[in-house]
């Protein structure tokens, strides 16, 4: 056992040099090959023929593919498509959406609906510590532990370890920001303090 995993380590790194050797250069060469235009594909030779025989022909052919004609042109800016019918008659497997509006994320990601016993979301806990905040003797750990059904303990390390921020608004804030700042905070369901 041991003189077969000596001789596939020394295989093992035999193998590790061998594939080692000499990679920066044909790493730039697959980098110049990705660099390089692709080549269109080579024409027959009966159709470089059929092409010479048709310009030797029509010598205006070239001028009149590449040139603009104006009275095209302007026939073309008259043209407008409008669609007239019933979509009732449309018959699609797939049912049509409903409603396109997209959910707003209050703290920038989708909060879980069921939340189990035991634990809180992000938001729960951003609530019941601002609401601590505010009103500590209203809002005591018990009373916090009882409604989001966590153990006191948790409750008492969360309310010691974790603060709210305060928000102090400068009385030269423009009333849009002011409202702006006072939405979140109601979203986060704290109150508001104007000074």
């Amino acid at each position: 056992m041991g003189n077969y995993v000596s001789n596939n380590a020394v295989y093992l790194s035999a193998k590790r040099v061998f594939m080692r050797y000499n990679v920066e250069n044909r790493a730039f060469k697959q980098l110049e090959k990705l660099n390089q235009k692709a080549m269109a594909a080579p024409k027959h030779e009966a159709e470089f023929i059929d092409y010479h025989k048709s310009l030797k022909e029509n010598q205006e052919y070239l001028a009149k593919t590449t040139a603009v004609d104006q009275n095209l042109d302007l026939k073309l800016k008259d043209v407008y498509v409008t669609s007239k019918g019933l979509t009732e008659n449309l018959k699609t497997d797939k049912p049509l959406p409903i409603s396109r509006s997209t959910d707003y994320f209050a703290l920038g990601y989708k909060e879980s609906n069921k939340v189990p016993p035991g634990r809180v979301s992000l938001l729960q806990a951003i609530n019941f510590i601002t609401k601590h905040q505010q009103q500590p003797e209203v809002w005591t750990i018990e009373k916090i532990a009882e409604e989001n059904k966590i153990k006191p303990e948790v409750a008492k390390d969360i309310i010691d370890h974790f603060r709210a921020f305060e928000v102090h608004m400068s009385k030269n804030v423009e009333q849009r920001e002011v409202q702006q700042i006072q939405a979140n905070l109601k979203l986060l369901g704290a109150k508001s303090t104007d000074k």
